[in-house]
């Protein structure tokens, strides 16, 4: 029991502590990721000093390299060697810090590397002149704007605002520096070859870019004074001087400032720029490592806090968890007495509003009810016990009661009154053995009529079941003698049908023979029309020949008279007249043949004529033959039709009475059973002892 307490406990507070050391360790987690972040600041910041340093020996270098490629050689000299040897100084600065710069920006110092290894062949190649000012000016600026990239500290999102503006500040002053710079290469170069259009412009426009850098700058310290206080300083007031006296050179060509002039004060003034960069970082180095000091004050006050806040209050948890389970414990020796019967222990603290009081309550108040409880059976004891004597009593009489009655005694009845509760067990008990006296008297006097009845069918269902077998025999033989009839008739149906379609068949050949007849009769019709046109045509022939036969005779009549001269057109018309007769012989001859043919054709249209005459007769005669045929049939058909139903009928009759006859059979088969049954139910009730009929029911006594 302690154990499972103590783990319930366990359970109980772990998942708090959890909770409350999670809460914990987000807020500590929180406030050492600002920490590290501003420690991080503080450390690019300081990287930026030395690269901010580089940036600016680098500036100059150029400065002096544009002032000696454009002197040719002749200025300079001395100036960029020295600068050299600082930017080299710087470039070993920056080496020092090379690790945490490819930690934070591997890419941009991958460049910055690359540019930082070709400064070299630069240099050597102003050395020799062969560079000119403007490439020479894009090497060094190329170099130096991923060196202002390196310079940038990668901002995180817990940095404050005040060191986010003055970091880019620093960086605005940085590209404003940078701009001054390739001022001064631009002017020193302008200044030493002459200006032309594109130097000039460059040089202008980093004037604006200063301008606008320093503005935004202003804008972001939320202070208006500090480009004004810039403005009003000697560096700035040099360098404005001297860009009015180039600007007013450029129109009257006396620019009156000599290279080297023009380099110092851009150089002061780019020194002063660089003073200011200095200074924004500075107050951003510092603020950056106020907030890491404070941040990390902060982790370890609230590191301390929660540690010792959590400690307090597992202590108290666990304090109060033993309390209770002190209490806990007492109350369970209390229950377990009372299940041991030590009901006079006394329960403490029942007054209280906490839970456990309230339970101590509800124990102490089980231990008054169960006190009173026991009181209470001690005498439903005794009252048990009286009860049991009586019951024992109902009990041994109920019990040769029911034994006498198992027996088949029907007389059996408790005429000695029982207890109170009980009395009502011996009247139902006395009347229940009477009604099953007289149910049983009753049951044998129906079974005797049963068995009387049961007799009575038996012998009518043994002549009704001959009766029934010797008509289902007679239908038997109809039905054999139907059906033979039947197929006599269907048979005769089946003939009367094929003689339909025989006479169909010769109807449909004598409609069609007299098709052909009329077709006969219309070409002998056309023949002699024919005959006709060609006797016509005969006719116009002969009139031909005639007409030729005199033109002939004309022609030789001439020729007689022409004498000598006509005499081959007499031979000529001789032979045309003699064929004039030929062919006038031919057509009488013809034509004689052709009236004998029409003659003929005539004689043969009127055969024809009277062909057809009888055909029609003929076909008549059939379509009268082929209705009486198909009148016939349907009568027959008719018959077979209604003599098959006759026959279903007979057959279902048949069917009907040999059902009758099984049915009639099945209910003799259960008359016989059930006198059987009479028989032996009349057995079995005699081996009850009954109440004779003239004595008095036991439900009267009890009424």
């Amino acid at each position: 029991m302690k154990l499972r307490l103590r783990l319930l406990m366990i359970l109980v507070i772990a998942p708090l502590s959890a909770f409350a050391a999670y809460m914990l360790y987000d807020d500590v987690k929180g406030l050492d990721a600002i920490a590290t972040e501003a420690r991080s600041t503080t450390a690019q910041i300081g990287h930026g000093v030395a690269l901010s340093q580089l940036i600016h020996n680098l500036q100059k270098e150029r400065g002096y390299s544009a002032g000696f490629l454009s002197s040719k050689g002749s200025r300079f000299q001395a100036e960029l060697t020295a600068q050299r040897d600082e930017t080299n100084a710087s470039i070993a600065a920056v080496g020092d810090r090379a690790q945490h710069l490819v930690e934070t920006q591997p890419r941009t110092y991958e460049a910055f590397s690359e540019r930082l290894a070709a400064l070299e062949g630069t240099r050597n190649t102003v050395d020799t002149l062969g560079l000119p000012p403007v490439e020479m000016a894009k090497v060094y600026t190329a170099l130096i704007e991923v060196t202002l990239d390196l310079s940038r500290p990668a901002i995180g999102e817990h940095t404050e605002t005040t060191i986010v503006k003055l970091l880019e500040v620093k960086n605005l002053i940085a590209g404003a520096k940078e701009s001054a710079g390739l001022e001064r290469a631009m002017g020193a170069s302008g200044l030493s070859a002459g200006f032309d259009f594109d130097i000039y412009e460059k040089y202008v426009s980093r004037h604006a870019v200063q301008i606008a850098y320093l503005r935004e700058a202003n804008l972001l310290l939320d202070a208006e004074d500090w480009y004004t206080g810039l403005s009003e300083m000697a560096p700035y007031q040099r360098i404005q001087s001297a860009r009015e006296t180039v600007a007013s050179g450029m129109e009257t060509g006396d620019f009156s400032l000599k290279p080297s002039e023009w380099f110092n004060i851009s150089t002061s003034w780019i020194d002063l720029l660089r003073d200011e960069e200095i200074e924004m970082g500075q107050r951003a180095y510092d603020l950056s490592a106020q907030v890491a000091a404070k941040a990390e004050r902060k982790y370890l006050l609230h590191l301390v806090a929660g540690i010792a806040v959590g400690l307090g209050v597992l202590v108290f948890s666990l304090i109060a968890f033993e309390g209770m389970i002190r209490r806990i414990k007492y109350l369970a020796s209390v229950v377990n007495g009372f299940a041991s019967g030590e009901y006079d222990v006394f329960i403490k603290d029942i007054e209280g509003k906490d839970e456990l009081s309230r339970l101590a309550h509800a124990i102490y108040k089980f231990k008054q009810e169960t006190m009173s409880m026991r009181r209470h059976a001690l005498d439903l004891e005794a009252e048990q016990l009286a009860r049991k004597e009586e019951q024992d009593f109902v009990v041994a009489e109920l019990k040769d009661g029911l034994s006498r009655l198992s027996k088949g005694e029907l007389t059996v009845s408790f005429d000695q009154s029982f207890p109170s509760e009980y009395e009502s067990l011996r009247i139902d008990f006395n009347a229940a053995s009477a009604r099953l006296n007289d149910a049983l008297s009753e049951i044998m006097q129906t079974s005797k009529r049963i068995h009387q009845s049961s007799d009575d069918i038996r012998s009518g269902s043994d002549d009704l079941s001959r009766r029934t077998e010797g008509q289902a025999a007679t239908l038997e033989e109809t039905a054999a003698a139907l059906e033979q009839l039947t197929a006599s008739v269907r048979s005769a149906a089946d003939g009367a049908r094929t003689a339909e379609e025989t006479t169909s068949d010769a109807q449909i050949e004598a409609t069609e023979n007299g098709t052909v007849v009329k077709q006969a009769v219309a070409a002998m019709a056309s023949i002699e029309q024919s005959s006709h046109q060609i006797s016509q045509i005969i006719g116009v022939i002969d009139d031909i020949a005639f007409q030729t036969n005199l033109l002939a005779l004309n022609a030789g009549v001439e020729a007689a008279r022409a004498g000598e001269a006509g005499r081959g057109f007499a031979v000529v018309a001789s032979e045309v007249r003699s064929l004039a007769l030929r062919s006038a012989e031919a057509a009488k001859e013809i034509k004689t043949h052709i009236q004998e043919s029409s003659s003929h054709v005539e004689a043969g249209v009127g055969l024809v004529n009277q062909s057809g005459t009888a055909l029609e007769s003929i076909l008549s005669r059939v379509e009268n033959i082929s209705q009486l045929v198909k009148d016939i049939a349907e009568s027959a058909q008719e018959q077979a039709i209604g003599l098959a139903e006759i026959n279903t009928g007979v057959s279902h009759l048949d069917a009907a009475t040999q059902e009758n006859a099984a049915m009639v059979q099945q209910s003799n088969s259960t008359s016989h059973t059930l006198s059987t049954d009479a028989s032996h139910l009349e057995e079995m009730i005699a081996r009850f002892e009954l109440r004779s009929s003239h004595t008095q029911s036991p439900m009267s006594e009890v009424a």
